[in-house]
């Protein structure tokens, strides 16, 4: 739980000092004033990347030389951190608890931070990438070892690609490899998006949310044959392409209702409804597990919503996270649901309690 932040020279925001409240905080102002950047600020002092892109560089304010955030937070049993960063042009300096040289994933592991955007329906309706990536994070904080197997697979992944694009003989030599560390990561994607599944039917009969879903997971390679002959067996395929064709890294979780794409068959007032309850219950998922408090940051929560569903995401919400950060154009458009324990304005790039 965030007990301070500060932030420097961050796109429009300039001199931010704040102290958020345990449970709801409300972030309201008009279209460009600086309240998604607030959020932002917070997902790049825990992911060390902005949810737009990867470069954090373009975040520095015009006319600066840096910017910087500082966060007082409590972590699991209520352990007190401070974490800094400052990122120049040419450098990037964080510190944990007055210790430079922090992995990310030390800092990750203290305090899940959860993204939901203004348009969390590309959960649904992107490619296989964006659904790879979201049980991967939650997977991160459910599995101690999921990181470190991942590493192992990419690693030998990334050989074998060079190898097929040079056309090497040495391709096969990490079939091996690829095919140890493939199965224990697909038997942790299999055990947990089965989990998952059953949270997120859950949330969506709380909402009496009229969907039938069929959410199956697709591990990248065919259920009935063995990566490993699979691999000698596209090896030819593979070096036309010059890349890997199967594997964990082409996994995907395939989402449908009625037979079709949910995309192609829900409104987007339910589609938004649906990758909240993915959100919520891999967020109910992580808790459960770890026993460890989690922040939601959720960019214009009622945007395509109406007040009855609003209703839904903000009481579940309250319940489910230990902290919140909920941007609105306007504050009644969430203050007339529910009691948020603190409202800031932001205008121009100032905040205002």
């Amino acid at each position: 739980m965030l007990k301070r932040l500060q932030i420097q020279n961050l796109r429009i925001l300039e001199n931010i000092n704040i102290h958020p409240s345990p449970g709801m905080n409300i972030i309201f102002g008009t279209n460009g004033s600086g309240k998604t950047s607030l959020l932002e600020s917070i997902y790049v002092i825990f992911h060390g990347k902005s949810f737009r892109h990867r470069e954090v560089v373009p975040l520095i304010k015009q006319g600066s030389d840096n910017f910087r955030i500082m966060v007082s937070f409590c972590s699991r049993g209520n352990l007190s951190h401070d974490l800094g960063m400052q990122r120049t042009k040419d450098n990037l300096m964080i510190r944990l608890d007055g210790k430079s040289s922090i992995r990310r994933s030390e800092i990750l592991c203290l305090l899940p931070v959860t993204w939901i955007s203004s348009n969390p329906q590309l959960l649904l309706t992107s490619g296989p990438g964006v659904r790879r990536n979201f049980i991967d994070s939650g997977l991160f904080h459910v599995e101690h070892q999921y990181l470190t197997e991942m590493k192992k697979y990419y690693r030998a992944l990334d050989q074998r690609n060079a190898a097929l694009k040079l056309s090497l003989d040495t391709v096969n030599s990490w079939d091996s490899a690829l095919h140890k560390s493939a199965l224990e990561i697909d038997l942790w994607r299999s055990e947990y998006i089965a989990k998952l599944t059953e949270y997120v039917s859950y949330y969506m009969n709380l909402w009496s949310q009229p969907v039938a879903l069929n959410i199956q997971y697709k591990r990248g390679w065919s259920l009935d044959a063995d990566l490993l002959h699979i691999l000698k067996k596209s090896l030819e395929y593979d070096k036309k392409v010059k890349y890997t064709t199967h594997g964990i890294h082409r996994a995907d979780v395939c989402i449908q209702s009625e037979n079709m794409s949910t995309g192609k068959l829900l409104s987007r007032g339910q589609l938004k409804m649906l990758a909240c309850a993915f959100y919520f219950a891999q967020t109910k998922l992580i808790k459960e597990i770890r026993e460890t408090s989690t922040v939601l940051l959720f960019d214009e929560l009622s945007a395509e919503l109406d007040s009855k569903n609003c209703e839904h995401l903000l009481s579940t919400l309250n319940d489910l996270y230990n902290q919140s950060f909920i941007t609105a154009l306007d504050e009644k458009d969430i203050c007339q649901i529910v009691q948020p324990e603190s409202v800031f304005h932001v205008e121009q790039g100032e905040v205002n309690c």
